[in-house]
């Protein structure tokens, strides 16, 4: 069987907000809104009461901002919460309105809050979440979630994600909303807003050994006629198209590349592939399916390789037809031995003397060779993994090279704006699970070790603790960066 070229490539990155760049698939989160209720810069004249800036309340009992104290609950951080307190009225609509934010259509909003009802034997409290389009109860109209007929006694964290439809300004509403009388009260507490920046799609790479049938989707960015990497230098030189519409049947497929005739004499219209990486004294096999077709006069076409994506730089003619046809499909096979080290590309030359020459089509271009290149970055001891290193990802999964994560909500490479990194930008996180016994693990890579070898593992630690405190051999929060380090014997 015929090996393959191994060449070791770049892992796509990932451009977000034209600042940092971060592992392919990886996560970051832009953090629009947070509020504890215990800051005084967010309040008029710098004081704690009411509600704070760009807040309002509506209803007959309305939220207002309370101090452990004296309701005698503890507030999920801090002293101050809200509470949508006594009269207890029947049927209440009591809402606290969030401030008013910029949101942008189809991008997802992670909308968080932590509450508590106790409810007032034997009845129980109702909540919900709004997002609306204004302070009032008409823009309320997109109900998120809801809560009720049980007594909640514990701070209980309440997360959905909104996508508006449009742009504009979106405000959250959090209800008491009980329909009975003396049904008790419903705290808010640690309330905030988070952009979920999109994934960037992949952008597919030429690399070797390469094929190209014209007719994979993902070699193409948007509504772009040639493939990533290639290019021409006019108008009329090739082109992908589907061959119905020209009344060709490609070699293989829908599509296939093609030049029109020209109604000027003494053309040049060449089409480049990519740049490529190739090695002095290896041996590459290129090949593609040709098919020249006359019109009033016959065509001419060539095939060259060069250091450069322009006409100057293609110093060799690897194939030549002059002014002639094929009878249908034929197979070009031709073997190309670079003399230095160096990027080259090839080029297809549209290129008859005389106007009016006919069509050119071009199929299931390939590069391939029969000898091996040395792989890529593999982990080994000593180790170090710092999650900031694009070499150590193989632009697929969200964890480096080698490295496996299981689980409902597993570890991914990340990074948050709010909780800088030790090192770098990046590292690896695992989000709140809304499951109970969770199990998420994520396993290194396998790596060699000698039996009777003392080996010291390190590694950062932060805890930062939700509703319930996190547990990774610790059973506490652990607010800040943490090293923890063993030593083991195989």
């Amino acid at each position: 069987m015929r090996k393959r070229l191994l060449v070791s490539k770049l892992i796509a990155f990932a451009f977000v907000t034209g600042l940092l760049s971060i592992p392919l698939r990886a996560q970051e989160i832009n953090v629009l809104y947070e509020e504890t209720f215990d800051d005084p810069s967010h309040y008029p004249d710098s004081t704690i009461k009411a509600l704070p800036n760009g807040w309002v309340a509506m209803g007959e009992t309305p939220f207002s901002v309370q101090s452990y104290k004296i309701y005698d609950k503890m507030a999920d951080t801090g002293e101050f919460f809200i509470v949508s307190g006594y009269p207890q009225m029947s049927n209440r609509q009591d809402v606290a309105f969030s401030p008013l934010f910029e949101m942008k259509a189809g991008t997802d909003y992670r909308i968080r809050v932590k509450y508590m009802m106790p409810g007032l034997s034997p009845r129980t409290s109702e909540m919900k979440i709004t997002v609306g389009t204004g302070q009032d109860y008409d823009s309320h109209l997109s109900y998120m979630y809801n809560d009720r007929d049980k007594a909640i006694d514990k701070w209980t964290l309440a997360e959905v994600i909104y996508t508006p439809s449009q742009d504009g300004q979106y405000c959250v509403g959090l209800w008491n909303c009980s329909t009975l009388s003396s049904a008790g009260d419903v705290y808010y507490d640690t309330f905030s807003i988070e952009e979920i920046v999109p994934e960037p799609e992949p952008v597919w790479e030429a690399s070797l050994p390469y094929e190209e049938s014209f007719d994979d989707t993902t070699h193409y960015t948007a509504d772009a006629v040639l493939p990533n990497g290639w290019v021409s230098n006019s108008d009329n030189a090739f082109q992908t198209v589907k061959g119905d519409d020209y009344g060709y049947v490609p070699n293989s497929g829908e599509n296939l590349l093609l030049a029109n005739p020209s109604y000027s004499a003494g053309r040049n219209d060449v089409t480049f592939t990519p740049m490529l990486e190739m090695e002095a004294g290896v041996t590459y096999q290129v090949s593609f399916y040709l098919n020249l077709i006359a019109l009033t006069r016959t065509p001419s076409f060539k095939f060259t390789v060069g250091t450069g994506q322009d006409i100057g730089a293609q110093t060799t003619i690897l194939k030549a037809y002059e002014n002639t046809t094929t009878s249908g499909w034929e197979k070009v096979e031709i073997n190309f031995t670079p003399t230095e080290t160096a990027q080259y590309c090839f080029a297809f030359w549209a290129c008859s003397a005389l106007s009016m020459d006919g069509f050119m089509l071009i199929d299931d271009f390939v590069i391939e060779s029969d000898e091996i290149a040395e792989p890529g970055w593999a982990p080994s001891i000593p180790y170090l993994e710092t999650f900031d290193d694009r070499t150590h990802y193989d632009g697929v999964s969200y964890l480096p090279v080698g490295w496996l994560a299981t689980g409902d909500e597993p570890f991914i490479t990340a990074a948050m704006r709010s909780k800088p990194a030790i090192s770098g930008a990046y590292y690896m996180v695992a989000s709140p699970s809304v499951f109970g016994e969770r199990r998420d693990i994520a396993y290194t890579p396998m790596l060699e070790m000698e039996g009777g070898v003392e080996y010291t593992v390190s590694f950062y630690l932060y805890l930062p603790g939700g509703d319930n405190l996190p547990h990774s051999g610790l059973r506490q929060a652990v607010n800040r960066p943490t090293i923890c380090k063993t030593n083991c014997s195989p």
